[in-house]
């Protein structure tokens, strides 16, 4: 996992579907099929946001967004963009999406916990929080932001 900063807070994105790390865009694109794949919309928003094109996360996925479903991992780095961007509404509407397409996925969750306690909404954070940490009660990143809400919240 890498991190992303925004909103002095840490979101956590997936780069394990990335097959080479060393890939750049120009690349990705020449492979690309048309229509697009959402693995490949996937990979180029990957590389954007590893390179903070934020901007192009969003236009990139928002084109394939027209014609295609949107899945857990174009509607997930579409929200961990807007965050970069201080676009939290926008951020909280694409990883509550990205939820609902996958409801088991505990970074979502902790991202869309994350964007909460941004906002200031300790009591929404720590439910996500709380959801995150039942599918997996050993994750320490997961435990300090459970700490860090309830501190926050008084309890």
């Amino acid at each position: 996992m890498d991190k992303i900063e925004g909103n002095d807070e840490n979101i956590f994105i997936p780069t394990k579907s990335l097959n080479n790390s060393s890939e750049n865009i120009d690349d990705l694109l020449n492979e690309l099929d048309n229509p697009y794949t959402e693995d490949q919309v996937f990979r180029i928003a990957l590389q954007h946001n590893q390179q903070e094109n934020h901007e192009e996360v969003v236009e990139f996925c928002n084109e394939f967004l027209k014609n295609n479903n949107g899945t857990s991992r174009i509607h997930n780095i579409m929200a961990i963009s807007h965050n970069a961007l201080n676009e939290n509404d926008e951020a909280i509407f694409h990883f509550n999406k990205a939820h609902k397409l996958d409801i088991n996925n505990i970074e979502i969750i902790d991202n869309l916990g994350t964007i909460y306690r941004v906002q200031k909404d300790f009591k929404k954070a720590l439910e996500c929080y709380n959801l995150a940490l039942s599918k997996d009660p050993n994750n320490i990143n997961i435990i300090l932001n459970v700490s860090s809400a309830l501190e926050k919240l008084n309890l």
